[in-house]
């Protein structure tokens, strides 16, 4: 039980890093939309923050990982809820080294990292990194410990 166990964690964790292979990909954080123009309103303000996020503007960072976290499930935002993306962008914030980050950033990285397996945290710090090195050029800070 103990290795069906092990071996389900580490596919998932595979499967995980495996879907954020790119991390600037944002078509992969997309749903297909309908008609609906709520729908692709919320897809182009999430492509437009997302391109935001990776030019260093701290709203944009925050709005992405907002996004992602899509607390109104009752709507259809257009973008895929995604808790591990949401954990490794709130990391990424609270390591930027802006100085608009405050409390709230890292309460939100609690809030975004706590439901996650260890499995979805390790695929969150491989993700985190990638956006750190892609964005910042340089790794999350030593002894970074996702909650």
């Amino acid at each position: 039980m103990k290795s069906a166990t092990v071996g389900l964690s580490l596919a998932l964790l595979i499967i995980a890093v495996n879907a954020h292979a790119n991390p600037k990909d944002v078509q992969a954080l997309l749903k297909p939309c309908s008609a609906e123009e709520t729908c692709q309103f919320y897809q182009t303000k999430f492509k437009d923050e997302y391109a935001g996020a990776f030019k260093r503007r701290y709203s944009s960072q925050r709005n992405v990982a907002y996004m992602l976290e899509d607390r109104d499930s009752h709507s259809d935002h257009g973008v895929v809820r995604n808790w591990i993306a949401a954990c490794a962008w709130r990391a990424v914030i609270v390591n930027s080294r802006s100085k608009e980050v405050d409390d709230s950033d890292r309460s939100n990285l609690e809030f975004a990292c706590r439901r996650l397996p260890a499995t979805g945290k390790a695929a969150a710090a491989i993700l985190a990194g990638q956006l750190m090195g892609e964005i910042y050029k340089r790794p999350l800070a030593a002894g970074f410990q996702f909650p």
